[in-house]
């Protein structure tokens, strides 16, 4: 009876190591200690050790994606680490409207996952509203995916200016790690000065007076005077002609070729009978090649004058002038 019992525990633990063989799992006192190569799981009522290349169980691969691995057609494999890099970028800003300007992202490897990632703007020396559009949100890459962009939008405009950059930061990724998380945008200017010829010019009025001005090299205007700008005051029995001088003022050519300049004066200054209390005068113009110009000047007083107060005004007037020399 006692050998009996001693050839039936004999073949039941050989049956125990043929189907442990047969199964590819390693036996529950091995896979109690861990798995060096593999993953734990419990299969049939037993813990094993599933090594790579072994069988899984496709079910539980929440359990092996958290280990690193993952069960494929059956047999279990290494999920590869995915790495997420942004790149930095560029493009022109336009002159109105908005242009798109696309920031990549790229994996290094196509996941067998979904690989999710979050994306938010910052300013540097642009500015969110001015010129460009704030961006955030979550970029995603379905399993075999490996490029995707971030669409910016770009507000274009016509002022002349250094190029400008914001940069795009990603964080929180999911099913990746990431390598390279911070990019720069470069909004570069496209926007150029209108040329002008620096030099003295001389036109006239729509009335035939003579314009006086130099433009320097550096795109400024001195000495602007025209000899003389008729008036027609208020009440009507007065009329008033004399120059307008801005003497060493000095303003700017834009860079788009415009003029505009002001000048004011209140007070008194005592002329014979006359009190001159009140001076404005604007000039606006605009280069349309290198060496013309022309635009309006409008001039305003207002006197005293034998005991009656006058206000006058020339209306806008027209005039011209060209470079010569």
């Amino acid at each position: 009876m006692k050998k009996l019992l001693v050839t039936v525990a004999v073949v039941a633990i050989a049956a125990c190591v043929v189907a442990g063989a047969s199964s590819a799992y390693r036996t529950e006192p091995a896979a109690t200690k861990g798995c060096t190569n593999g993953v734990s799981d419990r299969i049939n009522g037993r813990v094993v050790c599933i090594h790579v290349g072994g069988k899984c169980v496709a079910a539980h691969n929440a359990r092996y994606r958290a280990r690193g691995y993952t069960c494929v057609n059956g047999r279990l494999r290494r999920v590869r680490k995915v790495a997420i890099s942004i790149g930095d970028t560029s493009g022109a800003e336009g002159n109105s409207g908005a242009t798109t300007l696309s920031v990549p992202v790229t994996l290094s490897a196509a996941g067998t996952s979904t690989v999710k990632v979050d994306y938010a703007t910052a300013d540097g020396t642009a500015t969110a509203s001015s010129d460009y559009t704030a961006a955030g949100g979550t970029l995603t890459f379905r399993p075999g995916e490996r490029e995707k962009t971030i669409p910016i939008s770009i507000v274009g405009d016509t002022s002349i200016e250094a190029n400008e950059t914001f940069t795009v930061t990603l964080s929180n990724p999911v099913n990746a790690s990431i390598v390279r998380g911070t990019a720069t945008a470069t909004i570069a200017n496209d926007d150029t000065a209108v040329p002008v010829t620096p030099g003295s010019y001389q036109g006239a009025t729509q009335n035939g007076n003579f314009v006086f001005f130099t433009l320097t090299a550096n795109r400024t205007i001195t000495g602007f005077r025209v000899n003389d700008l008729p008036e027609t005051c208020d009440p009507g029995s007065l009329r008033i002609f004399g120059a307008i001088d801005f003497g060493n003022s000095v303003f700017s050519v834009s860079p788009d070729g415009r003029i505009s300049a002001e000048g004011t004066w209140s007070g008194s200054n005592k002329q014979g009978d006359a009190e001159w209390t009140n001076w404005y005068a604007s000039i606006t113009g605009f280069f349309d090649n290198p060496t013309t110009v022309g635009g309006t000047i409008v001039e305003k007083d207002e006197l005293n004058y034998k005991g009656t107060h006058y206000r006058c005004a020339s209306g806008e007037i027209r005039w011209s002038a060209t470079l010569r020399s």
